[in-house]
């Protein structure tokens, strides 16, 4: 009996493995991937065009509050030590030239 329950288990993987073997081919030849890379890179492209705007003014919003942050830390660290005019214009002129680079 075990071996007539062996010979029918290797009958039916044999037939499975046809089965699947002769299915495989259609499923392959149904693919169709050409262009898929240009479709993926487009759909991107669109999407990435519709958020740049809003994340530059965020950006731009972000660097501007962060300089008058800066701006009035050092300047009131300045005030604390009581410099003088010329420090706070010599600071003013350093802010502008030299850290605000566009």
């Amino acid at each position: 009996m075990n071996g007539r329950t062996n010979k029918r288990k290797q009958i039916f993987v044999a037939i499975t493995m046809l089965g699947l073997l002769l299915c495989s081919a259609e499923a392959f030849s149904a693919i169709n991937n050409a262009g898929i890379m240009d479709t993926v890179l487009n759909r991107f492209k669109t999407n990435a065009s519709l958020w740049a705007s809003i994340i530059e003014s965020v950006a731009t919003r972000l660097f501007w509050t962060l300089a008058l942050i800066s701006m009035v830390w050092t300047f009131g660290m300045m005030a604390l030590r009581k410099a003088d005019i010329g420090e706070f214009f010599a600071k003013l002129i350093r802010f502008t030239v030299l850290e605000f680079r566009v």
